[in-house]
């Protein structure tokens, strides 16, 4: 099956995360940080839900990093970051490439752009290694 064939085997769509209220992102061994300024929110729900449903768990990249976001709705979702420079997230053991709207010319996206949302983030929201 091709990932638009297995679509329907998850609860998850990207769309879903369209309006976040909030965001707390827990680093492997680090301290929570916290995401609460609308307009960083609405960045990083531009750039979540702009993704793409890769299948099942593809990525060979480290997933250390957990983002739980809540919604406008009440709810909460959690989901796993890559941690090297992929724009990838994991949730319900799938893989979901984000940021696809930052493509360009030169490459794919890095993930620093959503980490930097995050201020505290080690780096200055350079992707961690």
């Amino acid at each position: 099956k091709s990932p638009r064939d297995t679509a329907g085997d998850t609860w998850f769509r990207p769309e879903q995360l369209q309006y976040i209220t909030k965001a707390q992102l827990q680093l492997e061994g680090a301290s929570l940080l916290h995401c609460t300024d609308p307009e960083s929110l609405r960045t990083l729900s531009a750039l979540l839900t702009n993704a793409e449903d890769k299948g099942g768990p593809v990525s060979g990249c480290p997933f250390t990093a957990t983002l739980t976001l809540w919604l406008a709705d009440g709810s909460q979702v959690e989901l796993q970051l890559a941690t090297d420079s992929c724009c990838i997230y994991r949730i319900d053991g799938r893989d979901y490439a984000y940021a696809r709207s930052l493509f360009t010319a030169e490459g794919a996206p890095k993930n620093d752009k959503l980490f930097s949302l995050f201020p505290g983030f080690p780096a200055q929201g350079q992707p961690v290694q």
